[in-house]
Formats: structure tokens, sequence, C-alpha cells
């Protein structure tokens, strides 16, 4: 299982960005033409499992968002509209995550230390809001 594990992760990082979900979706169906496979059924189920552990983990300390691409991921190969959103998705979040680099490596230590210190507030408020969330249900 953990082979088949690398083998999946080494085909999406070969793959273009862009087109890593559709590559995977299309490989999928292709192996699996026209017969009924539970690999899809459990694909889905834990995908959604996934999602519903992430949601969980996004107000509880943990890796929520880590879990919730992961389930996306497993659900992505299953539906090809979820893999077309994820490859487009994916294309944004680079070109945002490349702006954030440079500006990151221009900016001075006192623009740094604002990003930094807004980050943790906002993090102490949804770690508050969690937590108050948790205490009312």
């Amino acid at each position: 299982m953990l082979a088949n594990l690398k083998e999946h992760w080494h085909e999406l990082k070969s793959s273009r960005p862009g087109h890593r979900f559709q590559d995977r979706y299309n490989r999928r169906r292709k192996e699996h033409r026209g017969s009924f496979h539970w690999g899809r059924w459990l694909n889905i189920l834990g995908g959604v499992l996934l999602l519903l552990v992430g949601l969980f983990m996004l107000a509880a300390p943990g890796p929520g968002l880590l879990v919730e691409v992961a389930g996306l991921s497993l659900l992505g190969s299953e539906f090809l509209t979820l893999a077309r959103f994820l490859d487009w998705a994916e294309v944004r979040l680079r070109k945002i995550l490349s702006w954030a680099r440079r500006w990151w490596k221009r900016s001075g230590w006192l623009a740094r230390g604002t990003v930094i210190l807004v980050i943790c507030l906002m993090l102490a408020g949804v770690a508050c809001g969690g937590y108050v969330f948790l205490q009312k249900w």
C-alpha cells in the first residue's frame, strides 16, 4: 500500500502544474474502464472522511488544511469537475506564493514583522473563536 501511495505521489509530481489532477483522473478512468471498482468508492468515502476530519482540525490544533487538501485530492481523482478546479486553484496559488516570496525578499524587517504580527493576531482570533464555538456546542 505504501509503494502504491509513493507511485501516485510521483505521478502527481511528474505531471505539469495545471494538469496534474486531470491527468490522474484520466489515468484512473483508463485503468478501470467499464468495470465496477471498489477503489472508486473507497476514494470517495476516504475523501469525504478526510474533509470532515480536516474541517474539525481547522478549529482544533492540527494540520487541518493539509488534511482538507488530501481529501480534495482523493475526490478529485474521481470527479472531473473537481479535478479541473484543483488544477485551476494550484496554478493561482503558485502565482500568489511566487508574488509573496518576491515581496518577502524585497521588504524590510519592519514590514516583515508587521505581517508576522498580523498573522499571529489572526491565528489567535481563530483559536479564540474556535474555543468559544466549542464551548457553546
